[in-house]
């Protein structure tokens, strides 16, 4: 995926400005290289299994959380490489939809605990009122 059929087809389901496509072009490659990297060790969803599917996107954020701390990509990197999976690869939206499902189920001291790529992926998701 380039960043152009990003683009078009985030637009097919929200207004993107000209900023937000310019956000998009300044942290395109390294979320790019960071969305291929963790897509390369994502672990297994199982079949119908919430849990897992929920374990997958935590440890894919870890594996984020992982390279900001390594310098390797910012934070609002991290959050266009979850965007950029949720495209590429079909298991990680399945995780990344048990997760949006069951986060309000999630006690906040837990939520606290989370990776911070996940609580940054949630405070997105609740701004926006999902």
């Amino acid at each position: 995926m380039d960043m152009d059929s990003f683009i078009s087809t985030l637009q097919k389901s929200i207004l993107l400005s000209e900023a937000d496509k310019e956000v998009i072009s300044l942290g395109w490659d390294g979320a790019y290289e960071a969305a291929l990297r963790v897509n390369s060790e994502m672990p297994g969803i199982g079949f119908l299994s919430m849990r897992r599917r929920w374990n997958a996107f935590i440890l894919v954020c870890h594996h984020l959380d992982q390279m900001v701390s390594e310098g390797a990509v910012s934070v609002e990197q991290t959050q266009l490489a979850i965007s950029i999976l949720r495209l590429i690869n079909k298991n990680f939206a399945k995780a990344i939809a048990a997760f949006d499902l069951y986060y309000n189920r999630v006690r906040v001291s837990e939520k606290s605990e989370l990776p911070r790529s996940a609580r940054e992926y949630l405070a997105g998701i609740e701004y926006l009122g999902y």
